[in-house]
């Protein structure tokens, strides 16, 4: 089933196979029908009038011939000479997760993805360690062949992404200069297939459930523990006369026995004539499991790619998405191990919130159903390329892309928090912030590819422009009343009320060249060397100059080792 069959005719509709693997198409006498399957070996049948094929495709054993994604291009991957992991679409949706990154947790040797419980919360990733005390360890996110200046990659559902590679090392990451030093993670999103006109569905479920919860004294074993301690502190017994009441679990009230994660996507994708196109959207939601946590958001993805001849191509990727994250901060789970007694009730026999002072005023359940902290984001990443054929070998290749990002946080404690119930205040306090980024880069990329006898080579050239701004306002104040939140500024305490807003840019222009050479597929080379001028480097060095040389052997591919049925390729 779904096994594509194109002929060889492009002005010819290809089909793809029922569930008995059965299909049936029109073509003239001596056309060439070429059969496809993701993980299969690609077979060409050359038909004859009136005939009926039964066509057996073989299991693709040996995938070392896999073209990856490289910087500002492709390679085989038998090709490369610098240490790059890739992984493809199913291993990124085995994971119910907003962020694909996440989904690489354990997938790739020298990668650690830490996660955080916090709904919509990107992930942390460090390839190969952490490269920087002082600055960011962070990884350069490039999708599409648009480097990206925000990567938090919440923005791209996993389900639309074809492959993404990992560069770990310098022969591989020189390609992108000085922003490369910590590594490169290139994320490829999916086309239109080839020949054939899709509509998929998906909708996954999952529960997450609190497990591991801290080991704490409770019980008798508290009452033993508590009442010398307070003596030793020069205090009194806490319990002069024993205690026999019920005990409580803090960390079970205030954190759920389970929230559940919904994920839901549409794509529309296929090719009609020379255009390849692909649709897709997406809604994801997210529990915490704390009340006040979750994450939402809803995407809109589309891929278009046409062919107008045989020397010129265009194509456009766009991505929308928009999203809300409520947000609750670590501070009250961790105030649990501080002030919550385990003789202490979260209520009162009247069902109010319990106000308990060990130090300092506590009730977490009253400060959660207090507080509102959310975000709302919208996202937009555009990419536009233009590609000229001058001959079998030679190429030029323009690529333009917008990235921009709006966000808005809104901050409310109202009066009913702990602290407030326990003093009577009617005081509560507010906060805005907006904050704007944008993003624009321009890509020329000259590509010459050859070979010849036992000879293959490749050279690429690129002319790279791209500018960052960024900008934000806040304000915050105390207000007199709950009643208009934190929306109205002008009924807050004139003496409380703090503004706060900065605006920066940075801009980045790079010269790169990058030539590859293979011999008989045994020994490799890769040298690349890039040029970056830069504004934020210092005053007296606006420009840098990073080269990389790469070189392996494919002893695989020597005569003592070709056919040896153990090793397969050894580089």
């Amino acid at each position: 089933i779904g096994v594509s069959v194109v002929p060889s005719d492009s002005q010819k509709q290809g089909v793809i196979t029922n569930t008995e693997g059965q299909y049936d198409v029109v073509v003239k006498g001596g056309t060439t029908l070429k059969f496809s399957y993701i993980g299969m070996k690609t077979k060409y049948v050359t038909v004859k009038p009136g005939a009926n094929y039964d066509v057996v495709l073989e299991e693709e054993a040996d995938m070392i011939d896999e073209v990856v994604v490289v910087g500002y291009g492709t390679m085989k991957k038998s090709d490369l000479t610098g240490a790059t992991n890739s992984l493809r679409n199913e291993a990124i949706t085995s994971v119910l997760a907003s962020n694909p990154i996440e989904a690489l947790q354990g997938k790739s040797t020298g990668v650690a993805v830490f996660t955080n419980n916090q709904p919509g919360e990107a992930p942390t990733m460090r390839i190969r360690g952490s490269a920087s005390i002082n600055s960011s360890s962070d990884p350069l996110y490039v999708v599409d062949g648009f480097a990206l200046t925000d990567g938090n990659m919440n923005n791209i559902h996993p389900a639309d992404i074809e492959s993404i590679e990992i560069l770990k090392e310098a022969s591989a990451t020189a390609i992108y200069g000085s922003r490369g030093a910590n590594g490169v993670v290139m994320i490829t999103t999916k086309k239109g297939s080839q020949g054939k006109h899709n509509i998929n569905v998906h909708a996954n479920m999952g529960i997450k459930l609190r497990s591991r919860l801290i080991e704490t004294i409770s019980g008798q074993d508290f009452i033993d523990y508590i009442q010398p301690a307070k003596v030793a502190q020069g205090g009194v017994k806490p319990f002069p006369n024993g205690y026999d009441g019920p005990f409580y679990d803090w960390q079970k009230e205030v954190i759920k026995s389970s929230a559940m994660t919904q994920d839901y996507g549409l794509t529309l994708d296929g090719m009609s004539g020379e255009t390849r196109y692909m649709f897709s959207a997406g809604y994801y939601d997210q529990e915490g499991l704390m009340e006040s946590q979750g994450f939402e958001k809803f995407s809109l993805h589309s891929n278009l790619d046409h062919r107008f001849n045989k020397w010129f191509s265009i194509g456009a990727n766009m991505q929308l998405t928009t999203s809300r994250q409520n947000i609750q901060t670590d501070p009250i789970t961790n105030d649990i191990f501080r002030y919550g007694w385990p003789t202490d009730a979260p209520y009162t026999e009247d069902g109010s919130y319990n106000i308990i002072q060990h130090g300092e005023v506590f009730n977490p359940l009253a400060d959660i159903a207090a507080t509102t902290d959310r975000v709302k984001s919208t996202r937009f990443i555009g990419n536009f390329y233009a590609q000229v054929d001058f001959t079998k070998h030679f190429n030029y290749k323009l690529n333009i892309g917008y990235d921009t990002k709006n966000s808005n946080q809104y901050r409310f404690l109202s009066s009913q928090t702990a602290k407030g119930l326990q003093s009577g205040s009617k005081n509560s306090s507010g906060m805005h912030k907006w904050a704007n980024f944008e993003s624009r880069l321009m890509d020329n990329i000259f590509t010459y590819q050859n070979q010849w006898g036992d000879h293959r080579m490749s050279l690429t050239g690129v002319y790279s422009w791209q500018d960052y701004k960024y900008k934000y306002s806040q304000m915050s104040g105390i207000f007199s009343n709950d009643d208009l939140g934190a929306h109205d500024f002008s009924g807050a305490d004139p003496t409380s009320l703090k503004t706060e807003s900065d605006i920066y840019s940075n801009r980045l222009i790079s010269w790169t060249a990058r030539g590859t050479y293979a011999y008989k597929d045994r020994y490799l080379l890769t040298a690349t060397i890039r040029f970056d001028g830069s504004s934020r480097f210092g005053k007296d060095s606006k420009w840098g100059t990073f080269p990389s040389v790469g070189i392996a052997w494919r002893a695989s591919e020597e005569p003592f080792l070709r056919d040896n049925k153990i090793i397969t390729d050894l580089k």
